[in-house]
């Protein structure tokens, strides 16, 4: 006789991974540099195209940054589900460290202590989710 496991109680089970459906509109993209949509690939273009299309809009959002990307600067969370900081979304924070051209349109963004929170959050988000405050 073989025994079977038990199921478990009041959904204490594994948590479900619930990923954004990647054909779905972002729900609120900011308007001031973009959205991660463009870094998806399109089913009709070539590695090459794609390569090609990507690195001239991580350019231009790099560009675009410049005028106010530098250390210290109070930067502000836009909620994108596809580039991820979603639990930032909406916080205030400071630029704490700008990153290598490997990573040329990411900044480590520093949030002050919220709530509950004891430390200072840090994290590294892409450029196009962050909006300056003047």
């Amino acid at each position: 006789m073989t025994r079977r496991p038990r199921p478990p109680v009041n959904g204490g089970g594994r948590p479900s991974q619930s990923v954004p459906d990647p054909a779905a509109p972002p729900a609120g993209p900011p308007a001031f540099l973009g959205t991660w949509g463009w870094r998806q690939p399109d089913p009709t273009e070539s590695n090459k195209d794609w390569l090609a299309r990507t690195s001239r809009q991580r350019q231009a959002i790099i560009d675009a940054a410049s005028n106010w990307l530098e250390f210290g600067r109070t930067v502000r969370v836009h909620p994108d589900p596809r580039a991820g900081g979603g639990d930032m979304a909406g916080r205030t924070g400071t630029i704490h460290r700008i990153s290598s051209p490997v990573f040329a349109d990411y900044a480590t963004v520093q949030f002050a202590p919220q709530g509950r929170e004891r430390v200072a959050r840090t994290r590294l988000l892409p450029l196009e989710i962050l909006e300056p405050v003047e």
